[in-house]
Order: C-alpha cells, then structure tokens, then sequence
C-alpha cells in the first residue's frame, strides 16, 4: 500500500475556492511507486533497488511515449464546492466520475470580483477582453444579487406549495455552488489539468483546478513534474 505523506497532509483539508467553494481531497490509491510497478509487472513486484534517477527516468520515458496504463493505477477522489457552471464546464470530461449532493437548505450563490469581470473579447469569441468599467461591472454584479432575490423567492414559494426540492430549484441561476464528489485516474487527472490549467482557460475553472493540481502533485510528484 503506496503512502505518499504529502498527500496525507491533504486529506480531509477545504482548499479554498471561488469565494465559498472548495476543493478537498477525500480519498487516493496509489503514488509514483505503483505506476512503477505496473510498469515493471512483467517480471513481479519490482523488488530491485533502484535510484531516484532510474524511477523518474522510467516515468519520463512513459508519458513521452504515450504509455498511460501505469498511470491508470493510481487513483483520486476528491468532494468539492464549486458553481453549476463551472461543475457543467468540468463534465465535459467524461473520464470522471461524479456523485451530486446538491443541498435543498444550504443554497449559495458564486459573485466575481469586480476586477474579474471584463468585456467580451474582440478577438476570441468564448474569451475574456478588456476588463469592464467599475460602474458597469457594478451593474452586472447587483443584476446577479437581484435575480438571486427573485429566484429564491419563488424557489421557496414552490417549496411551501409542496414541490419537491428538486422540481423547485430548476430555474436557480447557473451561479449557484454545487456539491460533489469527483473521481478519477491519474492518468485523466493530468489530461484535464493539462487543458484546464492553461493561461487561455476561463478564470473560474483555473482556481478549483489549481486546488486539484496540488493534490495530484502531492500524490505523484514525478508524474505530474
């Protein structure tokens, strides 16, 4: 049973995001080490002392060369708090499996900074342009609170006539948090990061994937290097 004592410094710990959200490692199987054996299974649980050198080597060599099957060994389970829109950019990624627990009671709702709203870009149609004026930003951010307000209201109107919880709260803005719990490989924790990562990713989904990007490092440091 491969223990990594970085990793065991994680558990259990909410590393903020977004404001009220969070990402907390629950759960992992595996490290550096089990990607090794596996790689080596061919002759047995590899008990041959070997250098760091020669491990980091070995682990270089498979991902430069598309070899992601030891990679699959090792395996990650986190809970997280982040916005609807945010969790529906993430399940793009099929390789993940996910558990909603998504609260009747406790119900939130995500607001930018004001010097994270910008304009749309000239350029990149998906993208982020100029950041927008103060007074413009300010609109957009009590527009949210606004219908936040209305939506609620009626959320819980639709509660005290009987509707289920989960009938109720079908029209909440997309920026309302979301609980989860997400599951995958390390092999699909690197291919996700790899694009969610990336300086051109939306801004909302960098921070909860920096969060995770912490935990996989923690995990397999050599891999993720």
């Amino acid at each position: 049973h491969e223990i990594s004592p970085d990793a065991e410094a994680l558990l259990d710990v909410e590393i903020p995001v977004l404001g009220e959200g969070y990402v907390k490692l629950v759960d992992y199987m595996g490290s550096d080490h089990a990607i090794l054996n596996a790689a080596r299974v061919s002759t047995g649980r590899d008990e041959k002392p070997r250098s760091e050198a020669e491990n980091v080597g070995l682990i270089s060599y498979l991902r430069r060369h598309g070899h992601t099957t030891p990679s699959e060994m090792v395996e990650m389970l986190w809970e997280m708090r982040v916005p609807l829109f945010v969790y529906r950019q993430g399940g793009r990624h099929r390789t993940f499996e996910r558990v909603l627990f998504d609260s009747s009671e406790n119900i939130t709702f995500y607001h930018p900074k004001l010097e994270n709203i910008a304009a749309q870009s000239r350029i990149n149609h998906q993208g982020r342009g100029e950041i927008a004026h103060n007074e413009i930003a300010g609109q957009f951010l009590q527009c949210l609170r606004d219908n936040e307000t209305q939506a609620m209201k009626l959320y819980y109107q639709l509660r005290q006539a009987g509707v289920h919880s989960n009938v109720a709260r079908r029209h909440l803005p997309v920026n309302k948090f979301l609980d989860l719990a997400l599951k995958t490989d390390l092999h699909n924790a690197l291919h996700y990061l790899g694009l969610r990562l990336d300086s051109h990713a939306q801004l909302e989904i960098r921070e909860p994937s920096e969060a995770m990007a912490k935990c996989v490092r923690a995990i397999a440091p050599w891999s993720y290097d």
